[in-house]
């Protein structure tokens, strides 16, 4: 994965701001959010009845919280399909969050009488907001031809709106006189958000700059997905002083407050990936370069074969030489793939061919003159698929340059460490 550094999901639970202690508060409603990685949570406390902790003697026994039915559990995340393993790709999964349910109990004061005086009783309706998962994505990392950096890619993340019901409590009005104003909370939205798949695409063109140090080598810039949201908020605490009239007061009508803390999904990068590629032996025409999960050498394709011919010509022999020298230094039993790739010149299918046969050619020379196992060898064609470098310039004109560039053979030791 070129060494990706994952930011895992973070939460943050911020009280909500109701001030004074708990007994003025009327406690709160939280819910817990966890990643399985030592990622913190809240603890949910019960509500109180009333935020002034009055005397049993002054709660009527119909003053009562009632919790709402536990939700159902989460079982297991559900596999993320662009996530799944497949060929000549690798998936690392970044941790995935589970936000519990938030719980909100029934609110419900009784009809009071303070001497002549009835209050209306008032109910709050509970509700849940279930619970869900926020899938983190993955990383994935594809395959590439030798002498090449493969494309990476992070997967989008969505964090989920989330929704607290409206509040109405209407106003105490007894003979024409209002007693208490109605209380109204309209329905409160807290937005989640989002960020896309993002992508770095494969690359092959060696660059010399002052970011590679003024050597040639392969450059994959970072890749960044931005960190995204959903902010801490909730209900306030609802209260309503007492009322009270000659012959005594009513109970304080005290709701607790509801709390959703925030929900981070951090952000998650793929550091650039710089590969230098050095000259294997000089005057050979051909190069080294060391990329994830293989060493690949490069040889001209104008070095070892005439225009439009497979056939190896004799001066080809010291760069193959060459070649095989540094493959000794890798363990015997480790597999090599031989590419060959060619410019655009000529009808796709051709170059498809002609790719093959070269491939085939040095796979060929490298078990009868370069002693190698033929189990180890692998041949392949990439035809004019995978340049190197532009085949034709901005305004359409010719790159001869570019194109003997693309003229190439790759063979590839698979380290498999990538």
């Amino acid at each position: 994965m070129g060494g990706a550094r994952v930011l895992l999901i973070a939460v943050v639970a911020l009280v909500a701001g109701c001030a004074g202690d708990d007994a003025e508060s009327g406690g709160s409603t939280t819910a817990a959010i966890s990643s399985g990685s030592g990622v913190e949570s809240t603890t949910s406390s019960a509500p109180r009845a009333t935020g002034d902790a009055p005397r049993t003697s002054d709660v009527p026994p119909s003053l009562v919280t009632s919790p709402t039915t536990a939700p159902t559990p989460l079982g297991a995340p559900p596999p993320n399909p662009d996530c799944a393993p497949g060929p000549d790709r690798t998936v690392t999964d970044l941790v995935d969050a589970t936000v519990e349910a938030i719980v909100v109990p029934d609110y419900t004061l009784a009809e009071q009488h303070v001497g002549d005086v009835t209050i209306p009783a008032v109910r709050v309706p509970g509700f849940t907001i279930p619970a869900h998962f926020v899938d983190n994505g993955c990383v994935i990392s594809y395959g590439a031809p030798g002498g090449c950096l493969g494309a990476v890619e992070i997967t989008g993340v969505g964090i989920p709106d989330i929704t607290i019901p409206r509040v109405q409590i209407p106003a105490v009005v007894v003979d024409g006189e209002e007693l208490a104003p109605a209380i109204e909370i309209e329905r409160m939205t807290l937005p989640g958000s989002s960020a896309p798949t993002t992508r770095r695409e494969q690359t092959c063109a060696v660059e010399t700059s002052d970011r590679t140090g003024g050597v040639p080598a392969l450059v994959r810039e970072a890749l960044v997905r931005p960190e995204v949201r959903r902010e801490q908020g909730g209900r306030p605490f609802i209260a309503r002083d007492p009322i009270c009239v000659p012959s005594g007061c009513s109970v304080r009508l005290a709701i607790p407050d509801v709390n959703v803390p925030a929900l981070i999904s951090s952000e998650v990068v793929v550091p650039e990936q710089v590969s230098v590629v050095s000259a294997l032996d000089a005057g050979q025409g051909t190069s080294v370069v060391e990329t994830p999960g293989r060493t690949s050498y490069t040889a001209s394709a104008d070095v070892l074969f005439d225009p439009g011919e497979a056939t190896l010509r004799p001066d080809a022999i010291p760069a193959l030489q060459s070649i095989v020298t540094a493959i000794q230094s890798a363990p015997p039993d480790t597999a090599l793939l031989v590419e060959g790739h060619t410019d655009s010149l000529g009808e796709t299918a051709y170059n498809d061919a002609l790719g093959s046969a070269r491939a085939q050619g040095v796979g060929d020379w490298l078990v009868a003159e370069g002693g190698l196992d033929p189990a180890r060898i692998t041949t392949t064609s990439f035809g004019e698929s995978t340049p190197v470098a532009p085949n034709t310039l901005a305004d359409g004109s010719d790159n001869p340059d570019g194109r003997a560039l693309n003229r190439r053979v790759v063979i590839s030791v698979l380290t498999g460490d990538g």
